[in-house]
């Protein structure tokens, strides 16, 4: 595992948003290298450890670093979590943006496409 960014890592983290000199600290609070991120964890957390960023640069960073949309900033990403219970029943938890408004619960398929709420 490299002890330092490569020379491209920089030029991405500052297409994602990052200024020079955050992009500087980086090694001041441990993060040396593209897998470092994942110790990091969550978009929320880095965030926290690295001053000035905002969410929406902390969140794709992390996207970018650990490959997934990062967690910890009360988004769905890209769309919600199906979760198959069975071979017969397929359940949502959350259509996007209904997470931030508290309306997370789990409902079968066949009421979304009801509420025309499916693609």
């Amino acid at each position: 595992m490299p002890d330092e960014l490569s020379t491209l890592e920089p030029t991405i983290l500052a297409a994602k948003g990052l200024t020079p000199e955050q992009i500087g600290a980086l090694s001041g609070i441990g993060i040396h290298s593209r897998a470092d991120f994942a110790t990091v964890g969550d978009a929320a957390t880095l965030a926290q450890v690295l001053p000035g960023v905002s969410s929406v640069v902390a969140n794709d960073v992390m996207a970018w670093a650990v490959g997934a949309p990062a967690a910890g900033l009360g988004t769905t990403g890209a769309g919600a979590r199906v979760v198959l219970d069975t071979s017969d029943a397929v359940y949502c938890d959350a259509l996007p943006g209904e997470a931030a408004k508290g309306l997370l619960q789990r409902r079968p398929v066949s009421q979304l496409r009801q509420a025309g709420r499916t693609r």
